[in-house]
C-alpha cells in the first residue's frame, strides 16, 4: 500500500515541471526565495530552463535576452549593496546612476582590473573567482549582447550566431553566478 501512495505522490510531482526544474537547481532558486531577485526573475528563469534544448534560433535569442535582462540585475543588486556601493570610485558611481550600467566597467572593478587594483582580491569567494570572468565583457555579457542585440554595430564584420549549445552554456554560467550572488547577498545585502 505504501508503494502505491509513493507511486501516486511521485507521478502527480512529475507533472510538475517548476517543481523540478526548482528542485534540480535548488541553490540557483533559493536566491529568489530568500528575496534576493524579484519573483518575476524566477518566473523568466524557469520559462528558459524549459525551452533550453531548443533549437529554434529565435526561441534562443530571445532566451538569450532573458538571461541578459536577470544578469543585469543581478549586477545592479550588487553594486546597490553599502558594501560595494561604497567602494564604487566616483566616476563608475556617476556613470552607473545615469540609469544605464556600464556592465564591462563594472564587472572590471568587481574582478579587480588594473585600473582597479586596489579594490578586491579576486582569487577569492569574497566577490569574483576566478570562473567568474566568464562574466566578462568578451564573456556572457559579450555573447549575450551581441545576441540579443543581433550585432548590430557596423564595425562587425562576423556577427555570432547561435547554435543548440549556446543557450545551455549561457544559462549554466549564470547560475553558477547566481550560487555566488545569493552568498553574497546573505552577507551584505542588510549590513551598512
Amino acid at each position: 500500500k505504501s508503494e502505491n501512495i509513493a507511486n501516486f505522490i511521485e507521478k502527480n510531482i512529475n507533472q510538475f515541471e517548476d517543481l523540478i526544474i526548482k528542485s534540480e537547481h535548488k541553490k540557483v532558486f533559493e536566491v529568489f526565495q530568500k528575496g534576493h531577485l524579484a519573483t518575476n526573475y524566477e518566473e523568466d528563469l524557469l520559462s528558459v530552463l524549459k525551452g533550453i534544448n531548443t533549437t529554434d534560433s529565435s526561441e534562443i535569442k530571445g532566451s538569450i535576452g532573458i538571461l541578459r535582462i536577470i544578469f543585469q540585475e543581478i549586477v545592479k543588486k550588487i553594486i546597490e549593496t553599502d558594501r560595494i556601493s561604497k567602494e564604487l570610485p566616483k566616476s563608475l558611481s556617476d556613470k552607473c546612476k545615469s540609469g544605464n550600467l556600464p556592465i564591462p566597467e563594472i564587472l572590471d572593478f568587481l574582478n579587480g582590473t588594473p585600473e582597479y587594483s586596489n579594490q578586491f582580491n579576486c582569487t577569492t569567494t569574497e566577490y569574483f573567482s576566478n570562473s567568474h570572468n566568464l562574466l566578462s565583457k568578451f564573456g556572457f555579457w559579450k555573447v549575450c549582447s551581441e545576441i540579443a542585440h543581433g550585432g548590430k554595430s557596423g564595425n562587425r564584420k562576423i556577427k555570432y550566431i547561435p547554435t543548440k549549445y549556446t543557450l545551455p552554456i549561457l544559462i549554466n554560467i549564470l547560475m553558477d553566478f547566481m550560487i555566488w550572488f545569493g552568498g553574497f547577498m546573505d552577507k551584505y545585502k542588510d549590513k551598512v
